[in-house]
């Protein structure tokens, strides 16, 4: 009896191994098409209170990551580069360099020398979305997120827009404008536009300084009116 129930076990799981192999076959498969590609070689600086650093692949490669789904509507109009990216989020790589306000912009450069800024709200996502089938306007439910994208639907960036690229992404899948995406950045630049406070200690010497320059201009041309109204009075006194 023991013979045959253990001959019974043999059975069922050689018969189970049969049933599943070919699915351990694909998972394996597709474990292995789904590698991260390695980054290839690109330079990014990045400056802001007057610090700059200069990042590689590697440095990049380790560094907070986001992946989200966007794309992008041009003039003509036509929607293009509709996909999954995974980058940098913007705010990660600025907060190397400087702490952001709103009274932030950060600047773009391509190695086209094309140029762009953004505002403190667009830095945080705030941009017109629309649907990326329609192109129609189609309010965003949930934040956009600005990245430095390397990967495309998991692959590097195709030459001439990579090795990175400012790409505006979300969790929807919506588009924003074309003019926001730029291909093959090389430096970003924090700069805040805040003015600068006038010292306090410095308000009253230029009030005195004002207030006897006014002086001496109003009795300069008084005495110049009177030598010309009373010209006589003036003569007969000297």
């Amino acid at each position: 009896m023991n013979v045959r129930r253990k001959l019974l076990y043999l059975l069922l799981s050689a018969l189970f191994l049969l049933v599943t192999f070919p699915f351990l076959q694909s998972s394996w498969r597709t474990d292995a098409n789904s590698a991260v590609a390695p980054l290839p070689s690109m330079s990014l600086a990045i400056v802001g209170n007057g610090t700059t650093i200069i990042l590689n692949e590697t440095g990049i490669g380790g560094l907070q990551t986001y992946s989200g789904y966007g794309g992008y509507k041009t003039a003509y109009p036509a929607i293009k580069g509709v996909g999954n990216y995974t980058g940098v989020p913007l705010t990660t790589l600025c907060n190397l360099v400087e702490t952001l306000s709103n009274t932030s912009v950060v600047k773009f450069l391509a190695a086209d020398n094309y140029t762009l800024t953004l505002t403190y709200s667009q830095v945080y996502g705030n941009f017109t979305t629309y649907d990326n089938t329609t192109g129609q306007p189609t309010p965003s439910n949930q934040s956009l997120t600005p990245i430095l994208a390397y990967y495309f639907n998991g692959q590097n960036l195709a030459s001439g827009d990579g090795p990175l690229k400012l790409a505006i992404v979300g969790p929807e899948g919506l588009i924003t404008d074309a003019a926001y995406w730029v291909k093959e950045v090389i430096r970003i630049e924090v700069v805040d536009q805040a003015v600068p406070e006038f010292p306090s200690f410095m308000i009253l010497p230029i009030l005195f300084l004002v207030t006897l320059t006014a002086v001496f201009t109003v009795k300069f041309h008084s005495k110049r009116l009177v030598c010309r109204v009373f010209p006589e009075r003036i003569s007969s006194l000297t």
